[in-house]
């Protein structure tokens, strides 16, 4: 009897662990999938949001976090700057 319970219980083991750890073993290519054809202003939306909250919470030292903004925020401004000339060459 105590046999069966404990296969029983690393059955369950097994299968918890599999699906705690399933997206670890999923493709770089699929995770990557959410990203393509979203907007790119969005995504690095998002990112600056996400890097915000990694700061709040302590995950990222303020030097690190400093820098990381700063990236962030220039590719925006490029996207931006991007997006601006090519509205103004289109009202020609």
């Amino acid at each position: 009897m105590t046999v069966w319970l404990m296969v029983a219980g690393l059955v369950v083991a097994l299968l918890m662990g599999l699906y705690i750890f399933w997206p670890f073993f999923e493709p770089e290519e699929r995770r990557r999938a959410s990203f393509v054809g979203r907007d790119p202003k969005e995504v690095l939306m998002a990112e600056l949001a996400q890097l915000e909250y990694d700061f709040r919470s302590g995950k990222i030292r303020p030097e690190d976090y400093e820098q990381l903004r700063v990236d962030v925020e220039a590719r925006l401004l490029k996207l931006q700057e991007g997006e601006d000339a090519e509205g103004i060459a289109g009202a020609d």
